[in-house]
């Protein structure tokens, strides 16, 4: 019996110590997400970036849509491939195709 009134003494010890340093998740599980504890400095405004130039233009498709169309190259002729010969591609198809 002493032991356990020991432990339940030093967990409450324990949990009052953890008391104050658990305070801050008092503010944000019962108050709303928009509320400030007292003192809280908010953090300075991000500066705007300087605005891109009025005639940018890419000579070549960005990667990523490079990428896009390889992909969907690369299964089409997947596709081809799988095409039975009582079944031919016409020429427009293959015009579509490879343009």
């Amino acid at each position: 019996m002493k032991k356990i009134l020991f432990l339940f003494i030093v967990a409450c010890a324990f949990t009052a110590t953890l008391y104050d340093s658990a305070s801050a998740q008092y503010y944000s599980y019962y108050y709303p997400y928009y509320y400030a504890p007292p003192g809280y400095q908010p953090p300075p405004p991000v500066k705007q970036s300087k605005p891109p130039a009025p005639y940018y233009f890419r000579m070549m498709p960005d990667p990523y849509q490079s990428w896009r169309w390889d992909r969907k190259n690369r299964w089409e002729d997947y596709q081809q491939s799988l095409r039975s010969p009582l079944n031919p591609e016409s020429d427009l198809d293959y015009m579509l195709r490879t343009f």
